[in-house]
C-alpha cells in the first residue's frame, strides 16, 4: 500500500473539517443546531463528524464554543449601549436569555450583563489613558535639534 490513499485520506477530513466549521458558523442562530443536523447535511455518519471534531473537543462542544465566541462579539459590539440579551441570546443560537446568561457564566464566571459593565469600565479606563497620554505630549517641550 502506498502513502497516496492515506494523504488523500488526510486531505479529505480536513476539506470537510473546513467545511463542517465553516457550516457551524453561518448557522450558530439557528437552535436547532446540532449533530444530527451537521450530519444531515454533509451526508456523513455520526462516528465519522465525531472522529474529524474530536481534536477540537467534540461537535456539541464546538458549538457552545463557537455560540459564546458570536455572543461575547455581540456584546462587545454593544458595549456601550445597553441592547438586549434576548437579542443577543437568539442571535448566538441559545435556546432563551436564561440558557444563554447560565452558560456564559459557567464558562467565564460572569454573567454575560456583569461581563459588558465589565468591558464597558475597561474601555472607559482606556479612553482616559489614552485622552492623558495625548494630552501629555501636547504639553511636553519639543527637543530642538542644538546646532
Amino acid at each position: 500500500m502506498t502513502d497516496k490513499p492515506d494523504f488523500l485520506f488526510l486531505h479529505g477530513n480536513c476539506e470537510l473539517l473546513i467545511a463542517v466549521m465553516a457550516f457551524i458558523d453561518s448557522h450558530l442562530g439557528d437552535r436547532n443546531l446540532n449533530p444530527k443536523l451537521i450530519q444531515d447535511h454533509f451526508e456523513i455518519g455520526r462516528s465519522t463528524l465525531y472522529r474529524i471534531l474530536e481534536q477540537s473537543g467534540g461537535v456539541r462542544e464546538i458549538i457552545l464554543r463557537r455560540r459564546l465566541n458570536k455572543s461575547i462579539e455581540l456584546l462587545f459590539v454593544d458595549i456601550m449601549a445597553f441592547g438586549d440579551l434576548k437579542k443577543i441570546a437568539k442571535e448566538a443560537g441559545f435556546s432563551s436569555q436564561h440558557h444563554f446568561s447560565r452558560t456564559f457564566a459557567a464558562r467565564y464566571g460572569v454573567p454575560p450583563q456583569k461581563f459588558r459593565v465589565l468591558a464597558r469600565e475597561q474601555a472607559k479606563r482606556r479612553e482616559a489613558a489614552q485622552r492623558r497620554k495625548v494630552k501629555k505630549a501636547a504639553g511636553a517641550p519639543r527637543n530642538s535639534a542644538v546646532g
